[in-house]
């Protein structure tokens, strides 16, 4: 069926291809349903193609489908990966005024897109609302957050959110890790840079190239050259 073909096209990230079967269903008088359409949008943000992302959740709207919880994920994503952060936001707003309760991907990807846009009061905010709805965050939310504090200059959150995930049995991933070292090094905390790159190794999990970099940079900074 077209479906389950534009749901394949959508997993191999053939964007193109998946637009060209939504109007080829539509020549022949075939209505696309949610599925097709959400499908078509999610390829467009998988490759980048916000706009066109939108203009799809425009056109289902028009042909009097209402999007659902999925359709309006898929379309914040593309603004998160288009760096369209109040694009992504608006849409957020949007789906909750419809009455669509957010689940933890929708969050992530909201809160990412908040991230990339160096909102990080905005992305905190989402941050406690998703906790005070019941909606666990998990290491993705965590590693955004982290991201965003790391970016509005806020070390030493960095540290309390890193802490917090753990204690709440959240395992830290390299991006977590290299999120809070980048805002030490930020702010010249070489000693903490160092801890936590060593920490993260102690923990089992392996640093990459930003580790490494990042941590030298912390301490040759501070003149730690030694340590360097």
């Amino acid at each position: 069926s077209y479906t389950t073909a534009m749901s394949a096209c959508e997993k191999a990230r053939r964007w193109e291809t998946s637009l060209s079967l939504l109007q080829e269903m539509m020549h022949r008088d075939l209505e696309p349903n949610i599925i097709s359409y959400s499908s078509a949008i999610s390829a467009c943000a998988k490759a980048g193609q916000w706009e066109r992302a939108l203009g799809l959740l425009k056109d289902m709207e028009d042909t009097g489908i209402q999007p659902d919880l999925i359709s309006y994920s898929v379309a914040i994503s593309a603004c998160e990966k288009g760096r369209e952060w109040e694009r992504a936001l608006d849409l957020f707003q949007e789906m909750k005024g419809r009455g669509i309760r957010p689940d933890v991907m929708c969050y992530n990807a909201v809160l990412s897109a908040c991230e990339k846009g160096r909102q990080w009061e905005i992305a905190l905010d989402l941050f406690q609302e998703m906790k005070d709805k019941g909606i666990r965050p998990n290491v993705v939310t965590y590693s955004a957050s982290i991201s965003a504090c790391e970016k509005g200059r806020q070390w030493k959150r960095t540290l309390e959110l890193l802490r917090e995930m753990k204690k709440y049995g959240i395992e830290p991933n390299t991006f977590s890790y290299n999120g809070a070292i980048a805002a030490c090094e930020r702010f010249g905390k070489w000693e903490n840079a160092l801890q936590l790159f060593y920490e993260m190794k102690d923990c089992g999990i392996e640093p990459n190239n930003v580790s490494y970099s990042t941590t030298v940079s912390a301490c040759y900074n501070m003149g730690q050259y030694r340590e360097a």
